[in-house]
């Protein structure tokens, strides 16, 4: 048996960590593939030390942690190996995952759910056993996180989850996937991913985006892939350790924000409220700058973006001031977002912000 592992270190603070996870592998026979964001000398002597024929790429930051799986997936011979294992570094600080099955965790803790399901010595060794008693089962994973939307309708991936699909050349079907895409799977399956052959291109920046992207569709489809070729997607069970620290992060988010919250509504509106009554409620200075923008056409935002502006509920100037062009939606046809933010890289608000200061970029 041999086992191919894919571990991308974006926080690289986090080397020795995942290093110590991996040092369960021991017993197996397994190759290593390391994707880094930069040549960071100390990080690499690290790898080589811990396993020296250890394969190191430095990749671009595009794609979060799927641009570089897609890449290092591209370089493997599939038939040399029995399973994958793919891990990665998580962001620490307090989230909100998955709203629809209460998920909510810090990222530290649902990182190390998700490398306790397929590294720790036990569920290794519990998950191989598993893995050969059953023949249809495909992928593994943190039971809690192990998330299915039958309708995989999050606005953002309508168009990108059924083209993904396309390229792989498999039907759609039920999206079942792994909430933050660190799994043990049988490493055939993977074979349609690599024949699609995704490259850099495909990605987009990771610093820019932060919904709906391709990486986004392609984690949903992980899972989808899985059980359109027969086989099963299932969980593995958290320690009681874990669901404890669970339970306590969800109540005292839910408690601190029952006292005190701050958001904006889909109209637009800073919107504050104390004990869950309203105490402001007022158009911000941000959306009236966006909406009153020469740059801005809300009836060709709403034409352009009308399947996403139907799942989301916002008015278009305060869907492109919190997510569109985060996604290089575009407010009109006179402004090309992306290339306004590839000329400027320190921007990193809505770019009709910036434009009473600086230069128009148009189409």
């Amino acid at each position: 048996m041999r086992i191919a592992v894919h571990l991308h270190l974006a926080y690289l603070d986090q080397t020795k960590m995942l290093l110590d996870y991996l040092s369960n592998l021991s017993p197996y026979q397994f190759d290593l593939f390391v994707t880094l964001l930069s040549y960071d000398i100390q990080t690499i002597n690290a790898i080589k030390k811990f396993k020296s024929d250890a394969f190191i790429y430095v990749v671009p930051n595009k794609g979060f942690d799927v641009g570089p799986f897609c890449f290092v997936l591209n370089q493997l011979d599939l038939d040399k190996y029995d399973y994958l294992i793919k891990i990665h570094t998580k962001g620490a600080g307090p989230r909100e995952y998955i709203r629809s099955s209460y998920i909510f965790s810090d990222g530290a803790i649902w990182g190390k759910s998700l490398l306790d399901a397929v590294l720790l010595p036990h569920t290794l060794k519990s998950n191989i056993k598993r893995f050969e008693s059953d023949g249809k089962l495909g992928m593994l994973g943190a039971k809690e996180c192990l998330f299915k939307d039958k309708k995989y309708d999050d606005a953002s991936l309508i168009d990108n989850i059924p083209k993904v699909m396309m390229r792989i050349g498999l039907p759609l079907g039920e999206s079942t996937f792994i909430v933050g895409t660190m799994f043990m799977v049988r490493s055939s399956l993977l074979k349609p991913l690599q024949r699609a052959n995704f490259v850099w291109n495909d990605f987009e920046e990771t610093y820019r985006v932060c919904i709906g992207t391709i990486a986004h569709a392609i984690e949903r489809v992980l899972g989808m892939m899985i059980v359109c070729q027969g086989y099963k997607l299932e969980g593995v069970p958290s320690s009681m350790k874990f669901l404890f620290k669970q339970f306590v992060f969800r109540w005292n988010w839910k408690l601190s924000r029952f006292i005190f919250s701050k958001g904006r509504t889909g109209s637009g509106h800073d919107l504050i409220k104390v004990f869950k009554i309203p105490v402001s409620h007022k158009l911000s200075n941000e959306l009236k700058a966006v909406r009153d923008s020469a740059l801005f056409d809300a009836d060709w935002y709403k034409r352009q973006y009308a399947s996403v502006l139907r799942s989301y509920k916002y008015a278009p100037e305060a869907h492109y001031l919190t997510y569109g062009w985060k996604v290089n939606f575009n407010p009109s046809s006179r402004f090309d977002t992306e290339k306004f933010l590839k000329e400027h890289p320190d921007v990193k608000k809505c770019p009709l912000l910036y434009t009473n200061e600086s230069n128009v970029y148009e189409n």
